[in-house]
């Protein structure tokens, strides 16, 4: 396990609303992971959740244990700070993220981890919402949120590379869905690709985890996105362009899982 730096910190970045030297005295005072909830643990990171400075905080420690890894802070190439750049991308379009708060560079025992300190945001992830109310008209609305959200980023002209439900979070109270995984924004390129990108993975992440089909959900989504990005003298309809995506969709999840999602809509 990988917990935040305890001594020898300093932050490489911090948000003007945190206070990232009080988080480094407060860290430094915690015997982690003590009543932190593990979100995940990998031999490539450790993710956290703890109150901290009466806060809800996220911390993402990743080890710094190479001289690649190394080269990367330096240059401002890690994961974090990746994911540091790619949310504040995301938020300056408009588009809901996780915000960071600081992302800070020390060593947790004999091991120099750099963490990244994330607002921790209430609701549940969209792949949970998929399994728990898959036809309901919240859901509805939710797609209609994810489909202007990727629209947004195409416009702006980048996608997500890992645009999948367990990487976005459902508001509890709103139709709106947060992005808590930022560190694969990346440019695009012309054509549909981005955007049947982005779309596949939310169908094949829940059919590989069992749950129900959300072909229905992605077909809103397309609708969405395709009303935002057209403009009325496109020249092509809204309805026409998101049914050629969703063809592209159609051809992407086929190769990768073997057959065509179910042609089922839940409009």
């Amino acid at each position: 396990m990988f917990t935040p730096p305890t001594h020898d910190t300093a932050p490489a970045r911090a948000d003007d609303s945190f206070d990232a030297d009080a988080a480094v005295a407060a860290i430094r005072g915690v015997d982690w992971p003590g009543d932190a909830v593990v979100l995940k643990d990998r031999p490539d990171g450790t993710v956290l959740r703890r109150t901290l400075l009466g806060r809800d905080l996220i911390f993402k420690s990743e080890p710094v244990s190479s001289a690649y890894r190394r080269l990367q802070v330096r240059v401002g190439l890690s994961r974090g700070r990746r994911t540091w750049d790619g949310a504040r991308w995301l938020i300056a379009q408009g588009v809901d993220a996780a915000r960071p708060l600081a992302l800070l560079d020390g060593r947790s025992g004999e091991r120099r981890v750099e963490c990244l300190v994330l607002e921790a945001l209430p609701g549940v992830t969209l792949l949970q919402h998929l399994g728990d109310e898959p036809d309901s008209q919240r859901t509805l609305d939710i797609a209609d949120a994810v489909g202007r959200n990727i629209a947004t980023m195409f416009l702006a002209g980048r996608f997500n590379r890992d645009h999948k439900p367990s990487n976005m979070i459902v508001d509890p109270s709103e139709p709106r869905v947060s992005i808590i995984d930022t560190v694969a924004i990346r440019p695009i390129a012309p054509g549909f690709e981005p955007l049947e990108r982005m779309l596949a993975p939310l169908i094949l992440e829940p059919s590989a985890l069992g749950a129900p089909d959300s072909w229905g959900f992605v077909e809103r989504a397309a609708h969405s996105a395709a009303r935002e990005i057209l403009r009325p003298s496109a020249g092509v309809s809204p309805e026409t362009y998101a049914e050629r995506l969703l063809g592209r969709v159609r051809r992407r999840v086929a190769n990768h899982t073997g057959a065509p999602p179910r042609h089922e809509s839940i409009n």
